[in-house]
């Protein structure tokens, strides 16, 4: 499901060169350099210029997410969706949906290696959505019949997604069986997650959370931090709590009937939360 962060864009042209500015995050990137010279977000940046053919245009993009970085929310693939709908109204492109999304894949990619692509289709649709990775991915509109409410809480530390689906993809050419039973294992509680949803079962679904997030575990790609935050919003009624994203940092998200007694369980020792209502549709 998406959560309700804008991100907005501004695009100005210029005489010369090629801008890309993130105030909130502290980065300013000129992207107008050989490809090999390229840093981080300058790369799949980069990259959607050229395949939109707009390198040689002199401009200044600037971009205001409200999505905090690095917290397993699909910032990247956010922002990549944004500049390149901005790029598209601006120099009048007409691009459809499925063009950003497609470009908006291409440049997760680059960023992180082996995406899922849920991040970039979430990021470009902006709604609950059913989705399998694959050629071509499965897609399909999540029905949801009653609304439930959602708690997200953030470390204080990062997650690098490139970082931990490099360790994953390590700790499965070691013992491929054993990674292999725990990938199936996700599956299936992901088809119960959808079945529970459209039946309204939201303790099912908690239960799901709380199973799901022993198998990130396993996979390590879970922290001390991360599972601290899932005990606080557990103890305080949550249904269920598990990390999001790529792990490794970042932010968890709980299952609630009750937002403020997890919302202060959380803030009390420090850390920082967003809480928000998923309705029906």
């Amino acid at each position: 499901v998406p959560v309700p962060q804008t991100i907005r864009v501004k695009i100005e042209d210029c005489n010369a060169g090629v801008t890309l500015m993130i105030p909130s995050w502290g980065i300013e990137y000129q992207l107008d350099k050989d490809v090999e010279q390229r840093q981080s977000f300058e790369k799949p940046a980069g990259a959607i210029l050229e395949r939109l053919n707009l390198s040689d245009k002199g401009m200044r993009i600037e971009v205001f997410p409200d999505i905090p970085r690095g917290m397993g929310l699909g910032g990247s693939a956010a922002i990549a969706v944004a500049i390149i709908r901005g790029l598209s109204n601006h120099f009048k492109l007409g691009l459809s949906d499925e063009e950003v999304n497609g470009m908006a894949f291409e440049s997760e990619k680059i960023a992180h290696g082996n995406p899922s692509g849920i991040d970039n289709t979430m990021a470009t649709f902006g709604k609950p959505l059913i989705y399998r990775s694959g050629e071509p991915p499965l897609v399909e509109q999540l029905n949801i019949n009653e609304s439930f409410s959602m708690v997200v809480a953030f470390t204080r530390r990062e997650g690098v997604t490139a970082k931990t689906v490099r360790n994953v993809r390590e700790g499965w050419r070691n013992n491929t069986a054993m990674y292999e039973k725990i990938f199936d294992d996700i599956d299936a509680l992901v088809l119960k997650s959808v079945t529970a949803i459209q039946n309204n079962d939201f303790t099912a679904l908690g239960q799901m959370m709380n199973f799901c997030q022993g198998l990130l575990n396993a996979l390590q790609v879970s922290t001390p931090e991360l599972e601290r935050l899932i005990d606080l919003a557990r103890g305080a009624g949550a249904l269920g709590a598990k990390l999001t994203g790529g792990g490794g940092g970042g932010a968890i998200v709980a299952l609630v009937n009750d937002e403020s007694k997890v919302e202060e369980a959380i803030e009390l020792e420090g850390f920082e939360t967003l809480s928000f209502t998923i309705s029906k549709q």
